[in-house]
């Protein structure tokens, strides 16, 4: 899992917190992330950021780590040209989540190999970067048994 500007501290901790619960190898932060270590965050992870890997890396550093270990990028977007969810093989794969107002980067967008989205039948227009991380890591979880 690699979050991008995710600046609430808040969110941040609840992804560290749904990583750990869904067995994540590891996550990046990157961009204007907020610290992981700040009391907010280590409260929100119920002490997730002490037993999961966090490493916090710059764009180009995060998208050497991907590429030296051939783990493909996948970008979470709420966009129609994005793969649904369901049908997208997370196996082996990172999976960008983008800031609460600008979404993924744009260099992180194009080192990506594809997209997701999660479709979403109600009338929001996305989802909060926690939730939606978690029902990425749920569904990554779920496909790898």
């Amino acid at each position: 899992m690699v979050l991008d500007g995710v600046q609430d501290p808040g969110n941040v901790g609840a992804v560290l917190r749904s990583a750990d619960a869904f067995a994540a190898r590891e996550v990046i932060l990157t961009g204007a992330c907020a610290d992981p270590y700040s009391p907010k965050c280590v409260r929100a992870s119920m002490g997730a950021v002490f037993r999961l890997p966090v490493r916090v890396a710059a764009h180009a550093q995060a998208i050497g780590l991907f590429r030296a270990s051939g783990i493909p990028l996948i970008a979470a977007m709420p966009d129609k040209g994005a793969a649904d969810l369901r049908r997208a093989d997370l196996r082996n794969a990172a999976v960008v989540i983008g800031s609460e107002g600008a979404g993924v980067s744009e260099t992180l967008r194009c080192a990506c190999a594809s997209s997701v989205c999660i479709l979403m039948p109600g009338r929001a227009q996305s989802l909060n970067a926690a939730v939606a991380a978690s029902i990425i890591l749920w569904e990554r979880a779920r496909q790898e048994g």
